[in-house]
């Protein structure tokens, strides 16, 4: 590898004791892992930190996990090569899915044993309630100073489009 890429590597973490996590400190991604360029494509921090100390690069269709679970840190005593579903088997047996760790507002369970998106404020990503709903259909009038979609939405604190698909039920079509 390149030393100035090694240089700008080490530049960008933090270093701590040997068995605690090393943030990242340059560019992240949305998931929290930090990313660099390395010759012209863009590559993990974890995967760069893997190369630094093992001297290969991850093969296609595997990954830098991390057993520390931060997807920032870059310790290579935290690392571990796998596919992507060795990771998800890894964060299941760990209780870190998104569906463990809130059943009530991830997945529930249906008659035939098979799992079945939340519906209404029972889904992960609701910010509104039934009865929020309810409310809004029941006094939404088109054109109204005070009950039209842009004087609710100021009121309520909901985006106007959120407003219109709610009355129109293209969103929340179970309530």
């Amino acid at each position: 590898m390149n030393p100035l890429i090694e240089r700008t590597f080490w530049s960008r973490v933090e270093r701590r004791g040997l068995d605690d996590c090393w943030p990242w400190t340059g560019t992240k991604m949305k998931d929290g892992r930090g990313s660099m360029r390395v010759e012209g494509r863009n590559v993990t921090a974890p995967q760069v930190s893997w190369f630094l100390h093992k001297g290969v690069w991850p093969q296609t269709g595997q990954m830098a996990c991390h057993s520390c679970d931060n997807p920032n840190c870059i310790n290579p005593k935290h690392l571990w090569l796998g596919t992507n579903r060795s990771n998800i088997l890894d964060a299941a047996a760990k209780g870190r899915l998104g569906m463990q760790k809130n059943p009530d507002r991830s997945y529930f369970a249906t008659p035939a044993g098979k799992a079945a998106k939340a519906r209404g404020s029972a889904h992960w990503n609701a910010k509104l309630t039934e009865e929020l709903v309810l409310w809004i259909r029941a006094n939404w009038r088109p054109k109204h100073p005070e009950l039209g979609l842009a004087a609710l939405s100021r009121r309520l604190g909901i985006h106007k489009n959120t407003l219109s698909k709610v009355v129109t039920r293209n969103i929340w079509k179970c309530v």
